[in-house]
């Protein structure tokens, strides 16, 4: 079973001065949603308003806020003109965090295109333009997850993979199997489920992946996490304690409690939505047998079946599906939307509950033992207020701190034992690097590979990140990375004539099978005297990084910390790798440059040698910087035309201007770059598209990035 093993983390709008929350198990933190008579959104209450009890105990809140997300208008992903080729954590206090789990387990094949339809319509009519949705489809294809993102292209291709492949019901088969043993004799299971095991693996395989992203999910603090359930509930008869038709029950019963508990714990409330609708079991004429015998009639053999829940029917298999689901919803202080197709009032009221509420946390008075269930009321004393919140958690059995070894690197993330050699010193003058001290190159520091583990991108530092990707062929490609800190955000000490700040950066990639690598890590140490440290609080620093990856899609994470202010940061960029024959032409993405892109302090070759200055992650440029697009290409044995235009909002392009690079006699990779005038331009946002084509228009390829114009006093 693939597992989603991805990032995002959002701050409130109103945050002055974050609340601390402490690791491990001595805080309990709960989203409470606080609304009055009319459905309405309490949001004036302080702490003295709220009453927690454990197990009836009253607890002392420790730490109390109001998470207040404006609403924003969702603009459909067939409206965006181009994708930004840019990810940073500079602006991600306003993102509410989405997952949305495609069960294709337990979603029956007629129904996925209703279930991609509803999960689209999700995306493009509620999602807005800083939320961050990962997609998980256990029982589908890789394809039909996608880590998390902004993007909502990316969201809607994951969900156009998805494939509902649930089982046919237990009532069905049942019943199939005693219409043929009164031909032949025989009753092949004994009067039980035909396809009891894998029912019972199937229910298990959705509660692993609801319980890891639970464990991944538990690492994001001080923020409340949806999580958008769409399945027809665990398709297991649960009352059937006795194995009369079916013998795991207790094993299924047992493994749902406990994927609550984890979902609990995370502070993950569960929405379910039931694409069934507004269709009754009975009305499913799909799973019903030609000729239905009823429940109590004779059996084959001349007995008579067993008078209770657990005798098999329709009606109730549709009933216990239904209540599996309102179970794990509203445990979790979420909701079940079902027997209802108003989809978009069910959508509005999930977006609004992870808009407005309140963070509390308390240390319990009395710990618990790991494992135990510990119950839980949140109650306040506004006359006419209702609270939602999750009824519980359970003591983990270990505290989160101990997945960080304190002393060992991190097997998830190859690489790290040791230090890259033949790392390029810094631009910007001879002192301006201090050499590591032998001994300090171990290892990466336990908060960095902490970051790198998290789930969600993280402010705090600064950070921009571009993954440029290269095509090399059917098997081989790479991606240069342009991870840019920002200036704002650094401490300089003073030590003489110089000043002192040291940065460490961190990344790595995880593929579609969710497995990580291409560890890699360096340590900035700038020594600088007055003029760079003015340049460096102006710019920031650069570290270009290029890695070999082979075709496919892949999530690069890029953790950095800066030890004079202890600022720490998470970028997440999703890059996809492209494969091609050697008789087709290839395109890599596009880097951009400018003349003010060489006052930044750079480590690193970019290898794009007909920049002359190093590639920016910036995509906002002052009017009259020479801005400069690179791109490589691929050039069989054959002329291939490469070129460049830029369009505005408003639908005016630029002419194109165009390069022919003539055909060889052998295939060969060629730069080729395009000055942009920035002057003519004036003020705007832009797209600049460059497209790769053979004379005849056959191969064609097209890039696209958008960028920025502003007043030079702007900049």
């Amino acid at each position: 079973m693939r597992l989603l093993a991805s990032a995002l983390v959002a701050g409130t709008a109103l945050w002055q001065a974050p609340p601390t929350f402490r690791s491990g198990i001595d805080l309990v933190e709960i989203a409470a949603i606080v609304r009055d008579t009319n459905g309405a959104p309490i949001t004036d209450l302080s702490a003295e308003d709220f009453t927690i009890t454990e197990r009836g105990v009253p607890q002392q809140i420790a730490v109390f806020d109001r998470v207040s997300l404006p609403i924003e208008r969702s603009t459909p992903a067939t409206g965006q003109a181009a994708a930004p080729d840019v990810s940073t954590n500079e602006d991600i206090a306003d993102a509410r965090i989405f997952v949305i789990v495609l069960d294709a387990l337990h979603v029956s094949p007629q129904r996925t295109q209703a279930v991609r339809a509803a999960a689209k319509r999700f995306i493009d009519n509620h999602v807005g333009p800083s939320d961050l949705v990962a997609v998980v489809s256990p029982g589908a294809v890789d394809a039909a997850t996608q880590d998390f993102t902004t993007s909502k292209a990316h969201l809607l291709a994951a969900i156009d993979q998805f494939t509902g492949s649930k089982l046919r019901s237990a009532t069905v088969e049942i019943e199939e199997e005693r219409r043929q043993a009164v031909l032949s004799g025989i009753l092949m299971h004994e009067g039980r489920d035909p396809s009891d095991t894998e029912r019972a693996d199937r229910a298990e395989s959705l509660v692993r992946v609801l319980q890891a992203l639970s464990v991944h999910l538990d690492r994001v603090e001080h923020r409340r996490k949806a999580l958008l359930l769409f399945s027809e509930g665990i398709d297991y008869n649960v009352t059937d304690a006795l194995g009369v038709t079916q013998r795991n029950a207790s094993g299924v019963i047992r493994s749902m409690n406990e994927a609550v508990g984890a979902l609990m714990r995370s502070n993950v409330s569960v929405y379910a939505i039931d694409p069934r609708a507004l269709t009754a079991a009975g009305a499913d004429q799909l799973d019903r047998p030609t000729h239905r015998l009823s429940p109590y009639a004779p059996r084959p053999d001349g007995t008579a079946p067993q008078i209770g829940l657990a005798e098999p029917s329709l009606d109730a298999e549709y009933a216990a599906s239904v209540t599996s689901l309102r179970q794990v919803a509203e445990s979790t202080g979420g909701f079940a939307a079902v027997n209802s197709n108003d989809l978009d009032g069910a959508f509005g009221r999930i977006v609004l509950d992870s808009s407005e509420y309140y963070v509390l946390a308390y240390a319990p008075s009395d710990p618990g033992k790991p494992g135990e269930f510990r119950e839980v009321s949140v109650k306040v004393s506004r006359p006419g207020a209702s609270v939602i919140a999750r009824k519980g958690y359970t003591v983990p059995r270990r505290a989160r701190t101990a997945l960080v070894a304190a002393d060992n690197p991190d097997p998830a993330i190859p690489g790290f034992g040791q230090r890259r050699a033949g790392a390029r010193p810094l631009s910007g003058g001879a002192d301006s690097i201090v050499p590591a001290p032998q001994g300090a190159t171990g290892g990466l520091a336990n908060d960095l590979r902490a970051l790198l583990a998290s789930p969600l991108p993280k402010a705090g530092l600064p950070m921009r990140v571009q993954a440029i990707p290269f095509a090399r062929g059917a098997r081989q490609g790479a991606a240069l990375l342009v991870v840019e800190v920002l200036g704002n955000a650094l401490r300089f000490e003073r030590r003489g004539n110089r000043f002192e700040e040291t940065i460490e950066l961190a990344l790595m990639t995880v593929d579609a099978k969710a497995k990580g690598g291409n560890g890699r890590s360096t340590r900035l140490a700038l020594r600088l005297d007055t003029q760079e440290v003015q340049r460096v609080r102006a710019t920031g620093v650069r570290w270009l990084e290029r890695i070999e990856l082979a075709p496919g899609r892949y999530q690069v994470r890029v953790a950095g910390r800066a030890a004079g202010t202890g600022l720490t940061g998470l970028v997440t960029y999703d890059v996809e790798i492209p494969r091609f024959e050697p008789q087709d032409p290839a395109i890599s993405g596009i880097a951009l440059t400018s003349l003010t892109s060489v006052v930044m302090i750079t480590r690193g070759e970019s290898g794009l040698d007909a920049l002359r200055t190093p590639p920016s992650a910036a995509r906002r440029f002052a009017a009259g910087d020479q801005m400069v697009a690179g791109v490589e290409v691929f050039v069989p044995a054959r002329e291939l035309r490469v070129s460049a235009e830029v369009a505005s909002d408003d639908g005016l392009n630029t002419p194109p201007l165009v390069r022919t690079i003539h055909g060889g006699t052998t295939a060969r990779y060629e730069q080729v770059t395009f000055p942009i005038d920035t002057t003519a331009l004036g003020p705007g946002s832009f797209v600049l598209r460059v497209t790769a084509a053979e004379p005849d228009q056959s191969g064609r390829l097209v890039r696209e990035v958008p960028f920025e114009i502003v007043a030079a006093a702007a900049r």
